[in-house]
């Protein structure tokens, strides 16, 4: 299962290598590129594709996934984040969650 994750962020390549890093068991982060916006203010976006595993996804397993994107993405890493064209203005692991879970179910 493939979802996009689209991460609004100043520093682009800090965030890409931190997004890089070992993601848990079952996940695969994949970086696609980076669109970089003309301007004095305005952030660039990190666009990524994340692989689940295909095996049954357990709440353990969803919980985890979302732990490790909000670790990610908190504290100001992030300004908005797109899954699967859902935009998250606030940082927030509930959201993150509930987002991945709903594009698993339909998949």
């Amino acid at each position: 299962m493939e979802f996009s994750i689209e991460v609004d962020k100043s520093d682009g390549q800090l965030l890409k290598d931190q997004m890089e890093e070992t993601p848990p068991e079952g996940l695969e982060i994949t970086f696609k590129h980076r669109i970089v916006k003309k301007g004095l203010g305005f952030p660039d976006t990190l666009v990524f594709t994340a692989t689940v595993a295909a095996t049954p996804m357990g709440t353990i397993a969803l919980n985890v996934i979302a732990q490790w994107l909000y670790e990610k993405l908190k504290n100001g890493r992030a300004q908005k984040v797109t899954i699967e064209r859902t935009v998250l203005e606030e940082i927030d692991k509930d959201k993150i969650r509930r987002v991945i879970y709903e594009k698993i179910r339909k998949g």
